[in-house]
């Protein structure tokens, strides 16, 4: 996709006609509505609607660009990865639900199937499954799957239909692995034989250049599929949801632990409120175009083909329409991460990259120094979103991650920014 980025973006002029109107008015009336039971601390956890059951997904005809109802193999089955501790059990479970999904694995053994637990997805049990290479093979000659089991509680976060949708769409366009399955609480993908990235990979020149390269054209996907006139751009809608849900998970997390709810105190979700609305005002002025985006380039969401050596992006649960300065700067943030060290939930922010750092990524993408301007305007936008998050998972999530401090980092971290003079100060 050679197509200049410009070209295949949507104008500001239809992101802002969000800004000014209707979704203003619900999200401040909604803070205000969450601000006022803040001090309670005694609130039940919100509910979680259950997810849709899956008989088609869509994909899209390469001739006219419509969505063609497109079957998916589809079961009821739910794997419970906290009553299936024990490996030879959960491997029985795998293997009957991979022979409900997949023809031509139908008559595979229990003893035909191994399981490998991938590491490097916080949200996600993500596992590869092999089969015999040569007298059961899975659909398309392949004898490998990819097993992603969901994590508990994250269909509140972001929805789940619209995420397979994307994953049909940009598998049409040679983009990500394919769908084979769906179940439950989960999926069974194509698996594509690679490594993932490491917190020092991405800080390498060669493959930040690489990075922004392949951002830049899953950006153009945009040209493709453009938005709804009426498209909410999907920072806002994270915002807006996650900040009732945030206020709600605080309370729980708070009367469990008095350290945690002394620092919610000190931090005050309340003026945080306020901020969101100063905040907004502020970047509904900036001229950033609005793409398909990721939103959500960690390390461990970056793949390096091991024949090829090309970077795939994965893990499409947040991706949407959204201002590409975020998803650029998101990237950034996450240079400070380090989800595989002792303390996973610690930012090191001495790790943000620098001017010259950014400056390389950016010369991959565009003219460099308005886009460098542009980004770290919505660095603070990043902080704000993913330490909403952090306190919606550390109510009820059960991986050994500190969420609650996480998100707080990041909330602390937003302010920082906020008040050293980004948008919103």
């Amino acid at each position: 996709m050679s197509t200049s980025i410009k070209e295949n973006s949507v104008d500001k002029h239809h992101h802002h006609l969000y800004h000014f109107g209707l979704r203003k008015a619900l999200a401040r009336g909604a803070r205000k509505t969450f601000k006022a039971i803040l001090p309670t601390w005694g609130h039940k956890r919100p509910h979680t609607p259950r997810r849709n059951s899956f008989g088609r997904h869509s994909r899209p005809n390469s001739a006219n660009g419509e969505i063609k109802a497109e079957p998916i193999p589809n079961s009821d089955m739910i794997l419970d990865l906290k009553t299936l501790k024990n490996p030879e059990v959960l491997q029985i479970k795998v293997t009957e639900l991979i022979r409900s999904l997949i023809p031509s694995w139908g008559h595979a053994e229990v003893s035909d199937v191994k399981l490998h637990r991938i590491s490097g997805a916080l949200t996600n049990c993500v596992f590869l499954v092999e089969g015999p290479a040569k007298k059961h093979k899975p659909e398309g000659g392949v004898q490998k799957i990819l097993l992603r089991v969901y994590g508990e509680g994250v269909d509140q976060l972001f929805i789940r239909d619209k995420e397979l949708c994307w994953l049909s769409r940009l598998s049409s366009l040679g983009i990500g692995p394919k769908l084979l399955g769906l179940f439950r609480n989960g999926r069974l993908e194509e698996y594509i034989d690679s490594t993932t990235l490491t917190r020092d990979d991405i800080r390498d020149p060669s493959i930040s250049r690489h990075i922004a390269r392949r951002l830049m054209q899953l950006h153009t996907v945009v040209s493709i599929y453009p938005p709804e006139e009426d498209f909410v751009p999907e920072m806002w809608l994270s915002i807006d949801k996650w900040y009732p849900l945030a206020i709600k998970a605080a309370s729980l997390v708070a009367q469990r632990d008095p350290e945690a709810r002394d620092r919610l105190e000190a931090f005050d979700l309340v003026k945080l409120g306020d901020e969101i609305d100063a905040f907004q005002d502020a970047l509904s002025e900036l001229e950033s175009p609005v793409v398909f985006a990721h939103n959500d380039t960690q390390y461990g969401n970056i793949l390096r083909a091991k024949k090829t050596n090309e970077l795939i992006v994965i893990d499409f649960e947040y991706s949407g329409y959204n201002y590409r300065a975020y998803d650029i700067a998101n990237h950034f943030c996450e240079w400070t991460a380090d989800y595989l060290s002792e303390e996973p939930h610690f930012l090191r922010l001495d790790k943000y990259p620098s001017k010259e750092e950014q400056y390389n990524f950016l010369s991959a993408y565009e003219k460099i120094e308005k886009l460098y301007k542009e980004v770290n305007q919505f660095a603070p936008a990043s902080h704000l979103l993913w330490g909403l998050w952090g306190l919606v998972q550390a109510s009820q999530s059960g991986i050994e991650f500190d969420y609650f401090k996480y998100g707080m980092q990041r909330l602390e971290q937003f302010r920082v920014l906020k008040d050293q003079g980004f948008p919103g100060n």
